[in-house]
């Protein structure tokens, strides 16, 4: 349970809020039900919720490419696992344009300096091809792989142009 209690303070009237989750007596499940609003404490809430959502999406994705690249090694690039690996940084291109905009969203500024982007729009489109390609030849979606991220390794001057006052 979340416990309010004024022990420790300093000044006289003065509390402190003190919040802990207490491990159920009982080892059935409903001993966890018991106590709901303990755990509703580490439930992110305000207004920047969704941006810590959207980053962790991301981080989810982004924590599979060591699976899919080992996959892919291990069975000397075949067209599945190539397919596979492909179908993962698709779904981090598209957590990281969910992450953009909730971003811009809140600052006119960075959607002034991200204009038209379009790195993040043609990224996923190639994934999009890239991922049938693996199919055909591997080498084609491969290629396809390689492509994107050397136009990734490119920096990105826009957001600073825009901070430091110079318009495209």
């Amino acid at each position: 349970m979340i416990n309010k209690t004024g022990a420790g303070s300093k000044k006289r009237g003065a509390r402190s809020e003190k919040r802990e989750v207490r491990t159920p007596f009982s080892a059935l499940s409903t001993a966890l039900l018991e106590q709901p609003p303990s755990y509703a404490a580490y439930v992110p809430k305000g207004d920047r919720a969704d941006t810590l959502w959207a980053n962790l999406h991301l981080l989810f994705r982004l924590s599979l490419f060591p699976f899919s690249t080992g996959w892919m090694g291990e069975n000397h690039f075949a067209a599945a696992p190539t397919a596979f690996y492909g179908m993962i940084p698709l779904m981090a291109a598209v957590a990281y344009w969910i992450l953009q905009q909730i971003i811009i969203n809140r600052e006119s500024l960075l959607k002034k300096a991200i204009g038209a982007d379009w790195r993040g729009k043609a990224s996923p489109l190639l994934y999009m091809i890239a991922i049938p390609a693996a199919f055909r030849s591997n080498w084609i979606s491969q290629g396809l792989y390689a492509f994107v991220a050397l136009v990734w390794l490119a920096p990105d001057r826009r957001i600073e142009k825009v901070l430091a006052g110079k318009d495209n």
